[in-house]
C-alpha cells in the first residue's frame, strides 16, 4: 500500500489493514494459523472457509 501510494510511511504502522497479508507472505518464521474448535456437521449445514485477509 505504501508503494502505490496508498498509505504514508508514518501511517502504516497504524493501517488497520497493516498485517492482512504479511501475516503469512514474506514471512521469515512459520506463519500463526488459528483453528476453531472441531464441529459436527450434519446434513444441511454449510460451511465457510475464511483465509487471511478476507
Amino acid at each position: 500500500m505504501y508503494k502505490r501510494g496508498v498509505v504514508t510511511k508514518e501511517e502504516m504502522t497504524t493501517h488497520p489493514y497493516k498485517n492482512k497479508i504479511y501475516a503469512c507472505v514474506g514471512r521469515k518464521d512459520a506463519p500463526i494459523i488459528d483453528l476453531s474448535n472441531r464441529v459436527e456437521l450434519i446434513e444441511g449445514d454449510t460451511t465457510f472457509l475464511c483465509a487471511n485477509g478476507l
